[in-house]
């Protein structure tokens, strides 16, 4: 009975260890974008904030090297499930602002895959499809991230 409650404790303990609440990461990733018509290379930014030890809050940035001017702003929340050891993969929702051809407001659903390097650096991929009136497009992306 005793090992089952250190399996149990330790069990928790691990769990707190893959997200901290409070902490947070900037990073850059690139990726491609599968919008008709602005198929094309991408450059972003972002930053992650644990609001507590599952959930984070994801403001990004996206720049698309396509033949007009393009980006995407996005706020999206990640929910983090650890999987085995330090990875953790974690379903994304999210609200966003292309600027493609027209300026629009929709939203953003996906999922990550995200693992530490060293204490201090996240590397992940994530796919998500994001969805306007007028605009839908799939969005693939790896990155790495600073954790402070």
């Amino acid at each position: 009975m005793k090992s089952i409650w250190m399996i149990v404790v330790l069990l928790f303990a691990s769990l707190g260890a893959f997200g901290q609440k409070g902490e947070k990461s900037v990073g850059v990733n690139v990726g491609y974008g599968t919008a008709s018509g602005f198929e094309s290379f991408r450059l972003g930014a972002e930053f992650n904030w644990n609001a507590t030890d599952h959930i984070r809050l994801s403001p990004s940035f996206d720049y698309y090297f396509a033949k007009y001017a393009c980006y995407v702003v996005s706020a999206d929340a990640h929910y983090l499930f650890p999987i085995k050891e330090k990875l953790r993969i974690y379903p994304l929702i999210g609200l966003t602002y292309t600027h493609f051809a027209t300026n629009e407001f929709g939203g953003n659903f996906g999922a990550g895959v995200e693992y530490p390097i060293l204490s201090f650096l996240n590397v992940s991929v994530e796919a998500k499809y994001q969805l306007t009136k007028d605009f839908k497009q799939f969005a693939l992306a790896a990155g790495v991230a600073y954790k402070f």
